[in-house]
């Protein structure tokens, strides 16, 4: 059986990246991870991979934060594809927003997430989807 480079079946050669897990910090730690590792393993440059890591994160915490009632239990899908020198992440769940009062450890995250990469959201009944994207220079841009 192929494995991608979280230790996980992968679902073809060449495949994405995809989890499926619980609206759980713990859960989104090690998607987190995982999704690290993968994206490490397909060449993608090791500074970007920090972006990556980053807004993918804080796409999860308000997943965990904003997508579901207060102690209702909901799941959020992390899937990534690289196309040549792009990177899409896409961060999914099945809730409804809520929005959650403002303090001083929250109300930055939108913000962040656009400051790393292209980030466009949608929303409607069946839940939020945030689209993550990056794209860098060709090892023949850089050599210019």
């Amino acid at each position: 059986m192929t494995r991608d480079a979280a230790g996980e079946p992968a679902r073809r050669a060449g495949a994405g990246f995809r989890r499926d897990v619980a609206a759980m910090p713990v859960e989104a730690t090690e998607a987190r991870r995982a999704l690290q590792k993968w994206a490490l393993a397909q060449g993608i440059p090791d500074e970007l991979v920090i972006d990556v890591t980053i807004a993918t994160y804080e796409a999860m915490a308000n997943v965990i934060t904003h997508a579901y009632a207060d102690n209702m239990k909901g799941a959020m899908t992390v899937a990534a594809v690289r196309t040549g020198d792009v990177l899409t992440v896409r961060v999914a769940d099945n809730g409804q927003w809520a929005r959650r009062p403002g303090g001083p450890d929250g109300g930055r995250g939108l913000h962040l997430m656009r400051a790393l990469a292209e980030t466009t959201f949608s929303a409607d009944s069946g839940g939020t989807t945030v689209t993550l994207r990056w794209s860098w220079p060709t090892q023949d841009e850089r050599a210019q």
